[in-house]
């Protein structure tokens, strides 16, 4: 696997980073309609560009756990969320209804062919444990609620082990995705050469 497809990124409240910290499990929390795979799957939101899913400017700093893939054992599919999400919310309607879905199923693909698919979602199926987190990254936005949220996730990120990634001024794309695994590389090594006491 080349180094740029190694990483995925994970937002989430520093209470739910918490919760997964004391359980040693993220469990899934999203059901998806997964057209390679043609059936519901339960999982994680994870992407490769890290700053695409950051909470909106404004809102509260959430921590972003920086996850190797390569330590997930389970299927992880390549989607895109808005078409998984209409796609899944139509499915449910007529399965409520006690209609046919496979039309829904069919004229998504047959929309494939004439429009450009990419994937900005890589849907993790099943859970993530710490043993695929490599680092807990943050942005500061200088606010109390911020400094709250990023001791938080230092004193766990102490607790395993695993060193802090400051993400403040990233933008989509900014780092690029080879800069953005580089600096990851770098963090973890620093990390390892210096662990703190």
């Amino acid at each position: 696997m080349d180094v740029n497809d190694r990483y995925l990124f994970h937002w989430l409240k520093a209470e739910s980073l918490d919760e997964f910290h004391a359980a040693g499990t993220l469990f899934p929390g999203w059901t998806h309609w997964v057209l390679e795979a043609n059936r519901f799957v339960k999982g994680i939101c994870t992407t490769d560009e890290p700053m695409l899913w950051v909470p909106d400017e404004g809102k509260k700093r959430e921590p972003c756990l920086v996850i190797d893939r390569t330590r997930i054992a389970h299927p992880i599919h390549a989607i895109s969320s808005s078409e998984s999400f209409h796609l899944t919310k139509e499915i449910r309607r007529l399965k409520r209804e006690r209609k046919d879905f496979q039309t829904a199923i069919d004229n998504r693909w047959k929309r494939r062919e004439f429009s450009r698919w990419t994937p900005d979602e890589y849907f993790v199926e099943g859970p993530i444990t710490w043993d695929a987190v490599v680092l807990i990254g943050f942005e500061d936005d200088e606010r109390p609620s911020t400094a709250k949220a990023i001791e938080i996730a230092r004193q766990i990120a102490d607790e395993r082990g695993i060193g802090m990634l400051d993400m403040t001024g990233w933008t989509v794309s900014s780092p690029g995705i080879r800069d953005t695994a580089e600096i990851i590389e770098d963090t973890i090594r620093e990390t390892v050469q210096s662990p703190r006491p």
